[in-house]
């Protein structure tokens, strides 16, 4: 549960939506307005995956998202867990033999060779965001969208739709 205190202000009482103590734990978070006055304000997670980013900005898409999420699972399949630092990843050996590891490899190969058949000059700036949350430059972001429709044709999520969108709709009536 959200903790809202109540803070007064004048007349007015400042409501904040501070998140829970688990995400102020193991987010940076930063306290912002949410009107033009404002008396209402919220907590917003400031270290999100530059993936989260793009979807929050509107540069890429719900599908192109989940896409992006698919393969960055089975990059931690593949690879062994991912750094909170965002650095990139390290890969943990395992003791169950070579052929383990072979096949935690081979989990990726079937998308990328999906990117290198289909959008080749995507791969350095989809893999740098997915395998070590690099942020993609303005320049990069047609090649970066290109990359992450392959992906979403790959994984078969072309029709997961923004939630914000039927929010907005729900709002309206």
């Amino acid at each position: 549960m959200s903790q809202t205190p109540s803070k007064s202000s004048g007349r007015f009482s400042q409501r904040v939506e501070s998140g829970t103590p688990e995400l102020a734990r193991h987010h940076r978070i930063e306290i912002e307005s949410v009107d033009h006055r404002g008396l209402m304000r919220r907590a917003r997670v400031m270290d999100q995956h530059p993936l989260d980013g793009m979807l929050i900005s509107r540069h890429i898409s719900a599908s192109q998202h989940a896409a992006g999420e698919s393969l960055m699972d089975l990059l931690a399949l593949a690879c062994g867990p991912r750094s909170p630092s965002l650095e990139p990843m390290v890969i943990v050996a395992m003791r169950s033999g070579d052929a383990a590891l072979v096949g935690r490899w081979l989990a990726i190969s079937s998308p990328v060779e999906s990117l290198r058949r289909h959008a080749p000059g995507s791969i350095p700036v989809v893999m740098g965001l997915l395998a070590n949350g690099k942020p993609v430059a303005l320049n990069e972001l047609g090649a970066c969208r290109r990359g992450l429709d392959v992906l979403s044709g790959h994984f078969g999520t072309w029709d997961v739709r923004d939630p914000r969108r039927s929010l907005g709709r729900a709002a309206k009536r």
